[in-house]
């Protein structure tokens, strides 16, 4: 029973094989060898009506992120999560309020 349990539970890409690791990729589209870029998502706030254009950059004071869609502020002057994609590659923990700061300059 217990060989069970450790098989189910090693059904996770935080704990696969290499070779399992490989199988949810292919299900999951997922290419070998290909590179990730770090997702983040932000709530903007300001006056209603405000455009958020896609390609807006927003920052940690380490790393950037880039809008990808094109948002406006709504009446309650607070977006929804926004998804922004890293212009680095690589992977990296991102702590819930730190990506605080505009990059692109607002008119």
């Amino acid at each position: 029973d217990q060989a069970r349990v450790d098989l189910i539970n090693s059904c996770s890409p935080y704990a696969a094989n290499v070779h399992l690791l490989a199988q949810l990729g292919d299900m999951y589209g997922v290419q070998k060898g290909q590179g990730t870029n770090t997702s983040v998502y932000v709530v903007f706030s300001g006056p209603p009506g405000f455009a958020i254009p896609k390609g807006f950059m927003v920052g940690d004071g380490t790393y950037t992120y880039t809008v990808q869609r094109d948002t406006m502020i709504p009446e309650s002057g607070q977006t929804e999560p926004v998804y922004c994609l890293a212009t680095t590659g690589g992977s990296w923990a991102v702590p819930a309020g730190t990506v605080n700061q505009i990059k692109t300059s607002v008119p």
